[in-house]
């Protein structure tokens, strides 16, 4: 499966474009279980917990642990919902299981356009310079998702990184390209080297936080991984320096001499 390339990306405060790879030749290939990720950030990366039994799905039920919602979105409600999905034995609205366990997190819009926000997870870690981050993960359609969107409302998705609650950047998708009853791989990097990181006020925190958005009927969201790798930074090494200063003390010796002899 072909990774998605996103469609959109923005800088932190939307200044400028910020340093993200997405090129095929990027791909950090795929995550294929997020909880034998050592680094990951994520934590309750597939939504396993709550445990529930088959084809289960909370709605209205406990909160997902280590996440929450986020903007104008309501956990449950007239026509919203938020909440785990237990889709070990695929069901009439999957063609397959889960990427990852046997559960997905899922998001539902379908009162009106306006309505945004979705899951966040803030994260116990700030955001470092010259380090790249690499957040990969699976986004599904269920089966009659697409077609049951009425009139006026779309069928979007967006997974976003932040940092103190500002965007560092972003996948923004449409569920349309997804197979119904399936799911597709995204991924995205962002490399804050060179990037300016915003003056933090007395005792302010900037974690990085995920945010994962829907805007339309049901979008499920699995096996989601954010991993942060240093960025070797070049810096001379003693020999090229021992040599640059030879060269250097060589030639003030010969403009030395040299004045020397035009003066004698």
């Amino acid at each position: 499966m072909k990774p998605r390339i996103p469609e959109m990306m923005r800088a932190f405060f939307g200044a400028s474009l910020c340093t993200v790879l997405c090129m095929a030749d990027a791909y950090p290939g795929p995550i294929t279980d997020c909880t034998a990720v050592q680094e990951n950030l994520i934590l309750n990366c597939s939504f396993e917990s709550p445990a529930l039994p088959n084809n289960g799905q909370t709605q209205a039920g406990p909160p997902i642990p280590n996440w929450e919602v986020s903007g104008n979105y309501q956990p449950s409600g007239q026509n919203l919902s938020s909440g785990v999905w237990n889709i070990v034995d695929q069901s009439s609205s999957w063609n397959q299981g889960a990427p990852n366990g046997k559960q997905v997190g899922f998001l539902a819009s379908a009162v009106s356009p306006d309505v945004n926000g979705g899951l966040e997870q803030i994260l116990d870690t700030e955001l470092e310079p010259d380090t790249l981050y690499t957040l990969t993960g699976y986004v599904g359609a269920p089966m009659g998702s697409n077609s049951n969107v009425p009139n006026g409302f779309a069928s979007n998705y967006k997974i976003s990184l932040l940092a103190g609650g500002k965007e560092l950047a972003f996948i923004d998708g449409n569920k349309e390209d997804i197979p119904v009853g399936s799911f597709e791989e995204f991924f995205l990097t962002f490399d804050s080297t060179n990037f300016a990181l915003p003056v933090k006020k007395q005792d302010q925190n900037l974690p990085l936080s995920i945010i994962l958005f829907s805007e339309g009927p049901q979008t499920a969201f699995d096996d989601l991984a954010l991993t942060a790798v240093p960025v070797a930074v070049s810096v001379p090494e003693p020999s090229t320096l021992a040599l640059l200063g030879a060269a250097l003390a060589g030639a003030g010796l010969y403009r030395r001499r040299n004045k020397h002899t035009v003066g004698a």
